[in-house]
C-alpha cells in the first residue's frame, strides 16, 4: 500500500512538473508557423503564424483552396494556442467569393474577391445579396457606428463625437495649443503665448505628447510633456538651448530624436525618464533608424538632408505602390493612385483592396485604423466604415504635423 501511495505522489509531481514546463514554454514562445487542413465541400489549407515582438502580439493566417488565396491577422487572444482556426464559412456566386474564418474564440470578418480584386467587409456589408451569408458569422456587429453622428463644438474645430471611440483621443494642434479630443470632452494646455504656425517639433512619444515650451528667446531651453493616460503635466528641462533649426528624426525606443542643425548635434529625448543627452555631434556619429535597425550616421549627413527614421518599409519593395505606410509590424498600406490596399509581407501577391480617395494628406496608421486629411477634415477608416472625425477651417491652410491618435 506504501509503495501505491509512493508511485501516485510521484505520479501527481511529474504531472505538475510536465504542466509547468508547458506553461512557462508557453510564456516564453514568441513564435510558431504551422501548417493544417480544414475539409468541408472544399478542402483548405491553412497557415497559421504566431508573432511576438516587443510591440504586438498577433496570428498572420492565410488560407488557400484551388481557386483562391486570402490573408486574415487577429490579436493572440488565444494564450499562443496552435491551430486556432476551427471552421470556414464561404460564400460563392458568379460575381463573388467571400471567406470568413471561426476561431477558437470568435471570428473573422469577411474578405472577399471580384473578378479583379480582394476586397473587405466595408465593400459588402450592405450587398443585399450575401445578407443570408452575414448572418451565418458568429459575433458580427453589421453596423458600428450611427449613420449620423452629434456634433459639439471645441474653439476652432467640430467633432463627430459618436465616431470617436470611447478608448480613442484625437490630438490636434491650434498653434498655442494642444487639444485631446475625447468622444465626450477636450483636454488642452497652452505650450507658448503667440501663435507657433508650424508644428516642428511636437510628437507623440508613447503615452506622452511633447512640445517645447516657446517663449520670446530665439532658442529653446525647456519642452512641455502630457501625459495622455493620466492627464497630467510636466516640464523637461534642457541644459543647454536648442536652436528653432531644429528637426524631428523620429521616435524610436520610448524617444524621441532630434537634429539641432545650427551646432550639428542631435539629441534623444525620453519623457518618460526625463532623461535628455547627445547622442551625435562633431565627434561622435549620430543615430538613424533604418528599416527599425540602428545605424551610424555623420551628423553631416543629418544636416544636409531631413533624415526621417524608417521601420518596415523595404519588406514591402516588392509591392506596386506609389507609396506605403508601415505599422512597424503586422502590415502595411499601400497607396496606388487615389485606391488605397492592404499588403502583407507574407503575401506578396495579395492585395487587399479598402477605399479610394483623392487629395488625401497626413496618413497616420493607429489601432487598425489609417486616419487621413482631407480639405478640412481628419477621417477615419476600417472595415466598418469611413467617417468624418473631426473638422477645422484651417486645415485647409495648415496640415502638416497638425493631429495624431492616442488609444487608452
Amino acid at each position: 500500500m506504501q509503495m501505491i501511495k509512493k508511485a501516485i505522489s510521484f505520479s501527481i509531481i511529474l504531472m505538475v512538473l510536465a504542466l509547468g514546463y508547458q506553461f512557462l514554454v508557453t510564456l516564453i514562445k514568441d513564435s510558431h508557423n504551422i501548417s493544417y487542413v480544414i475539409e468541408k465541400d472544399e478542402k483548405y489549407n491553412i497557415e497559421e503564424h504566431y508573432i511576438k515582438s516587443s510591440n504586438d502580439d498577433y496570428y498572420i493566417i492565410k488560407v488557400e483552396n484551388n481557386e483562391d488565396s486570402f490573408i486574415f491577422d487577429i490579436d493572440n487572444t488565444f494564450n499562443k494556442q496552435k491551430e486556432i482556426v476551427k471552421d470556414v464559412l464561404t460564400y460563392k456566386d458568379d460575381d463573388i467569393s467571400c471567406i470568413a474564418l471561426v476561431y477558437r474564440k470568435g471570428a473573422s470578418l469577411p474578405l472577399c474577391k471580384t473578378k479583379d480584386r480582394t476586397i473587405t467587409y466595408y465593400s459588402i456589408k450592405n450587398n443585399s445579396k450575401l445578407e443570408e451569408y452575414l448572418k451565418t458569422i458568429p459575433g458580427l456587429v453589421k453596423n458600428k457606428y450611427k449613420e449620423k453622428s452629434e456634433q459639439r463644438k471645441e474653439s476652432k474645430i467640430v467633432i463627430n463625437k459618436d465616431y470617436i471611440e470611447e478608448n480613442e483621443v484625437i490630438m490636434t494642434y491650434d498653434y498655442k495649443r494642444v487639444l485631446f479630443n475625447k468622444n465626450d470632452s477636450t483636454d488642452s494646455f497652452t505650450f507658448s503665448i503667440s501663435d507657433i504656425y508650424e508644428n516642428s517639433l511636437g510628437a507623440k512619444v508613447n503615452d506622452y505628447y511633447i512640445i517645447p515650451k516657446y517663449t520670446t528667446s530665439a532658442t529653446i531651453s525647456s519642452f512641455y510633456k502630457y501625459n495622455v493616460a493620466t492627464r497630467s503635466m510636466g516640464n523637461i528641462d534642457l541644459d543647454f538651448s536648442l536652436s528653432k533649426q531644429s528637426y524631428i528624426n523620429g521616435v524610436y525606443n520610448n524617444s524621441l530624436y532630434i537634429f539641432d542643425k545650427s551646432n550639428l548635434t542631435q539629441y534623444q529625448i525620453d519623457p518618460e525618464k526625463e532623461i535628455v543627452r547627445i547622442v551625435g555631434n562633431e565627434n561622435q556619429e549620430g543615430i538613424n533608424i533604418v528599416d527599425g535597425k540602428e545605424e551610424a550616421i555623420s551628423v553631416y549627413d543629418l544636416n544636409k538632408e531631413n533624415i526621417i527614421f524608417t521601420f518596415d518599409e523595404s519588406s514591402y519593395e516588392s509591392f506596386d505602390c506609389d507609396s506605403i505606410y508601415s505599422n512597424k509590424n503586422r502590415y502595411a498600406i499601400c497607396k496606388k493612385g487615389n485606391d488605397f490596399y492592404k499588403i502583407y509581407k507574407e503575401a506578396k501577391e495579395l492585395y487587399i483592396y479598402l477605399f479610394s480617395e483623392d487629395n488625401v494628406k497626413d496618413i497616420k496608421l493607429a489601432n487598425k485604423n489609417i486616419y487621413y486629411m482631407k480639405n478640412d477634415t481628419i477621417y477615419r477608416f476600417n472595415e466598418y466604415g469611413n467617417l468624418p472625425i473631426i473638422k477645422s477651417n484651417e486645415f485647409n491652410y495648415n496640415y502638416k504635423n497638425v493631429f495624431d491618435i492616442y488609444f487608452k
